[in-house]
């Protein structure tokens, strides 16, 4: 019974963590255009990168990393800034490799 409730908890908080990490990927991707607006050259390659980001997808790089954090931390709360951001720089990472 313990590990059925463990495995619930888990699941849940990491459904809450792609939540996060998709409103998060939205905020970024938008302060990412705002910071390169200035360069021009690079307008196709943004168009690409958002596309790829914004992509429905199930976010498994970033997940992996969370739920790493939360498997040694046994953390279940709302995810820390440094956590998230690593997270999503991830998922960012991976699009530019992408494309």
């Amino acid at each position: 019974m313990q590990a059925t409730t463990q495995g619930r908890v888990f699941k849940n908080s990491m459904e809450l963590d792609r939540r996060e990490i998709e409103d998060s990927l939205e905020k970024n991707l938008i302060a990412l255009r705002r910071k390169l607006e200035k360069y021009p050259a690079l307008e196709p390659y943004l168009d690409s990168l958002f596309q790829v980001v914004t992509s429905p997808g199930k976010r498994i790089r970033p997940l992996l990393f969370t739920g790493s954090y939360r498997a040694f931390s046994e953390d279940t709360g709302p995810l820390p800034d440094h956590i998230r951001q690593i997270a999503v720089a991830l998922e960012i990472f991976h699009a530019f490799l992408l494309i």
